[in-house]
């Protein structure tokens, strides 16, 4: 996310098993709220689906799919973002096994 208020930008980097968009890049923009839970020690870091839903002037992401009024009372297990707005890429130069961390100027 970068560090200035007027900014509040978040890129997540998804990698899928899919043929169909492979890596997807999301930049949220507008950030109001971001909660992160790491997995559990010996747990993998697969998504079994996803939330990406619009409500009262908000998108919504989230690492699990839920209601989006059940995302406050589900900050201890579920990774979730909330933010004015979503740009979403597809991204394949991030194809692979290897970790990403990508640096975009501030």
């Amino acid at each position: 996310m970068k560090p200035f208020d007027s900014e509040r930008q978040a890129y997540l980097i998804i990698q899928k098993q899919s043929e169909e968009r492979p890596v997807v890049e999301f930049m949220f923009e507008g950030v109001e709220r971001i909660n992160i839970v790491p997995s559990p020690v010996n747990y993998d870091s697969l998504l079994w689906g996803i939330l990406l839903e619009r409500k009262d002037g908000f998108i919504y992401f989230a690492s699990a799919i839920l209601d989006v009024d059940s995302l406050e009372g589900s900050s201890d297990w579920v990774t979730w973002i909330k933010a004015k707005s979503v740009k979403w890429r597809e991204a394949l130069q991030y194809i692979g096994d290897s970790t990403v961390y990508v640096h975009k100027d501030l």
